[in-house]
């Protein structure tokens, strides 16, 4: 596994993550909202931002304000820690860290719990059992993660050329074909630092949330594990299932406009990872 641990030289040096208002250690750097240089989901401050209207072409002022997120999750049931049923993994589409927050923050009136980006750093935007808006109608059940990712390898081959990276600090990126929301697609990857570290983060969120919950919770074996079809493959599409589904899912599991999330070219193993590092943290909680 990458030595992720190296990253708090120069990024963070507090290893927890914020669940309940509660602090729990996962063993890797997360800049949280409040400390410098983090994304602070919990601001409301007024942003006026030009975009061009799609069907006149005219160029239009939006005003984004207020919250950004809702109350806690749950929906129909207890509300916080015990509305926690899934955790939905997002690719952003962008290249950094700060671009995906300023777009979802100041563009888009939107929200997520936790960023990790392309280095493997983690950045956690509000306490997780806050409703964040990042997943439709499963916001009210769902933790959400965005990978920081641009993940079309059709659309731009050279996304992530050796001038691009230098110039604005983008690690390697290999690419390969995976299957999604009914194709398949040449796609970017997740460097294996930022698998490495979304292993850790998705385990310790899923640990924290089950040991929040009580220990009848944790007795009940459920894992932070994905849909899987008939055969016991992972499910790359739209499922019905998904809002009775509690572990992992992706975006697209919800959607059938979307394909987030990509990058991980081994579904399987990246579960099994997740789970093997779940059971080590509810085993030393």
């Amino acid at each position: 596994m990458s030595d992720i641990s190296l990253l708090g030289k120069d990024f963070c040096k507090d290893n927890s993550i914020v669940v309940n208002g509660n602090r729990y250690d996962i063993g890797i750097p997360v800049l949280k909202w409040d400390d410098p240089g983090g994304f602070n989901g919990y601001d409301t401050s007024k942003v006026v931002v030009e975009e061009q209207d799609r069907r006149t072409g005219k160029i239009k002022k939006k005003v984004i304000k207020g919250k950004r997120y809702g109350g806690l999750l749950g929906v129909n049931m207890p509300g916080g820690v015990h509305g926690v049923k899934k955790i939905m993994q997002h690719h952003t589409g962008g290249f950094t860290a700060s671009s995906c927050f300023n777009t979802l923050h100041n563009m888009r009136n939107l929200s997520v719990q936790f960023i990790t980006d392309d280095w493997g750093r983690v950045y956690q935007t509000l306490d997780a059992i806050i409703r964040a808006w990042h997943g439709g109608d499963l916001c009210g059940q769902a933790i959400g993660i965005e990978n920081v990712l641009y993940p079309d390898f059709e659309e731009n081959p050279y996304a992530y050329s050796k001038k691009r990276r230098d110039k604005f600090d983008l690690n390697v990126h290999t690419s390969g074909e995976q299957y999604i929301q009914g194709r398949k697609r040449e796609v970017y990857n997740l460097p294996k630092v930022q698998v490495d570290s979304l292993i850790v983060l998705t385990a310790g969120i899923w640990a924290a949330v089950s040991n929040e919950k009580g220990p009848l919770y944790l007795s009940e074996g459920n894992l932070p594990v994905f849909i899987r079809d008939s055969f016991g493959e992972i499910v790359m599409d739209y499922s019905p299932s998904v809002k009775n589904h509690v572990g992992q899912i992706l975006h697209a599991n919800s959607s059938k406009m979307k394909w987030d999330m990509v990058g991980v070219s081994d579904m399987k193993k990246f579960e099994a990872s997740v789970v093997e590092k779940f059971k080590f943290f509810v085993g030393n909680l």
